[in-house]
Order: C-alpha cells, then structure tokens, then sequence
C-alpha cells in the first residue's frame, strides 16, 4: 500500500467516525430539543389552565357578589312593600277620621247657627288629592 491510500483510509475512517459523532449528538439535540419542547409545552399550558382558573375565579367571585347584591336589593324591596303598605293602612285611617270629625264639626256649627249664633271659625273645602 502506498501512503496515498493509507492516508484516505485514516481521512475516511475519521471521516465517518465524524459523521457517526455528529449524528449521535444531532440525535441527542433533537431529543433535548423535544424534551425542551414538551416541558415548554406543559408550562404554558399549566399558565394557561391557572389564567383560565383565575378567569373562573374572578368570574364565579362576580356572580356571587352580584348575587348577594340582588338578594339584599329584594329584601330591601320586600321591606319598602310592607313599609308602604303600612303607611297606606295609615294614610287611609287618617283620613276616615278626618272625614268623621269634618262631620262632627259641621254638625256643632249647624247646632250653634240653630242658636241663632254666628260661629267665629268654618273650617274650608279640602279635596287632598287636589294638593299633590
């Protein structure tokens, strides 16, 4: 053998052993990268499902407040029903006995003017849905 083809057997050999290397570590890259990937993968999606939690969160916290805010605003209501109808019940005995003691009065100035007398005071004509 002469030097020439020792030579290319030695850069051949090398050659090869180099390509062999480089393809274990492209090898060994390409499974870094992937493991890279997924676990870069799985983060983001573990951000993902907390923002989505946190979205959910926030959203269930704003229907339960609003929630409790109606309850309350229907219990305040409740309470101005009954209110109202108790200043209605009273409104309208008031004006019974406003009306009962009109009568009264027009009866003892009627007594007083059989006596021939001019009574000093006449209450006026009061209509109260005209004062509104």
């Amino acid at each position: 053998m002469d030097w020439q083809h020792i030579i290319t057997a030695i850069l051949s050999a090398a050659f090869s052993g180099g390509i062999i290397v480089y393809l274990f570590e492209w090898r060994e890259r390409k499974r870094q990268a992937g493991a890279t990937a997924k676990k870069i993968n799985a983060e983001a999606n573990s951000i993902q499902a907390g923002a989505d939690n946190q979205t959910l969160e926030g959203a269930f916290k704003l229907i339960e407040t609003l929630t409790n805010q109606l309850k309350l605003q229907e219990k305040k209501g409740e309470a101005m029903e009954v209110r109202m109808l108790r200043l209605e019940r009273i409104g309208n005995r008031a004006l019974n006995r406003i009306a009962y003691l009109m009568d009264g009065i027009r009866k003892l100035i009627s007594q007083i003017e059989r006596h021939n007398e001019r009574p000093e005071w006449q209450p006026c004509e009061w209509q109260p849905e005209e004062e509104e």
